[in-house]
């Protein structure tokens, strides 16, 4: 079988109409919009489509066969589903993100090496100041 849109349908409409005698035109004669493109979706229905959808399965093959069906069709409109081409793009932003991060830590531990090399300078310059100012009050002290 080719995988061109009319052939699929053909498809398709004859194994509905063999397998639940669904009406063989169904798929024939539907508009070209409506029809899925082989490795793309066309997924512009409304609401009132979704149910007219539904009533004809139920009236053909049943409730529990068309509530089945209808879980399958996705809810949300085509505008808000998300393509293998936006994950692609939201995976390439982020792995910018996560590098340009990476950058600004790198940045903020060699910072924060520096501060504390001040840091213990200081600390060693106090330590030394209050040990000489602690040496000459004893000898100050022995002194008087």
């Amino acid at each position: 079988m080719n995988d061109t849109p009319t052939e699929m349908s053909d498809w398709v409409g004859s194994v509905l109409h063999a397998s639940w005698n669904w009406p063989s035109s169904s798929f024939k004669n539907a508009p070209s919009t409506r029809r899925q493109e082989f490795g793309t979706l066309d997924m512009a229905i409304t609401e009132q489509n979704r149910r007219d959808i539904f009533n004809g399965l139920e009236t053909t093959l049943g409730s529990d066969v068309a509530n089945h069906l209808m879980e399958l069709l996705p809810n949300s409109p085509a505008n808000e589903l998300v393509t293998r081409t936006d994950m692609h793009a939201f995976g390439s932003e982020l792995r910018g993100e996560m590098a340009e991060l990476r950058g600004e830590m790198s940045e903020l531990r060699g910072q924060f090496h520096v501060d504390m090399s001040k840091l213990r300078v200081d600390m060693q310059r106090l330590v030394g100041a209050g040990m000489a100012a602690n040496t000459i009050a004893v000898v100050t002290a022995l002194l008087i």
